[in-house]
C-alpha cells in the first residue's frame, strides 16, 4: 500500500515513527482537525504510527499512538505555532501571512 505523507520521520532501525501533514488552513476548529486526522487515517492516506502531527500556521497539533481506527480524537496535545515560531520570523523577510498566501498558491 502507498502512503502520502508531508514529513516522514524514521527511527534508527527504519520503523516510521511520525507523520506530519502541513496545512496552510488558519483558525481551524476543533472540529475539523479531528475530522482531517480521522479522513486521513481511515482513508489510508496516511499509516498509523507512534505519533502523528498536524501543523497549522496558528496551532501545531500532535497526537500520540495513532490508531487507525476512524476515531475522531483530539490531539493530546495543541502548541501556539505563532509563539513558537516568532523569533524566526523577527529574523526573518518572510512573515507568516506571506507564507500562508504561497501555499495556498501552489
Amino acid at each position: 500500500m502507498t502512503y502520502r505523507a508531508d514529513i516522514a520521520v524514521f527511527d534508527k532501525y527504519g520503523n516510521l515513527q511520525l507523520v506530519v501533514e502541513v496545512k496552510a488552513k488558519t483558525e481551524a476548529s476543533m472540529d475539523w482537525i479531528t475530522q482531517l486526522r480521522r479522513n486521513l487515517l481511515v482513508h489510508s492516506v496516511i499509516p498509523a504510527t507512534p505519533f502523528f502531527l498536524l501543523a497549522l500556521p496558528d496551532y501545531v497539533n500532535l497526537w500520540s499512538n495513532t490508531k487507525n481506527d476512524g476515531e475522531l480524537a483530539p490531539p493530546d496535545y495543541k502548541i501556539d505555532a505563532q509563539e513558537v515560531l516568532a523569533p524566526y520570523y523577527e529574523n526573518s523577510t518572510v512573515q507568516l501571512n506571506d507564507i500562508i498566501d504561497l501555499s495556498v498558491i501552489i
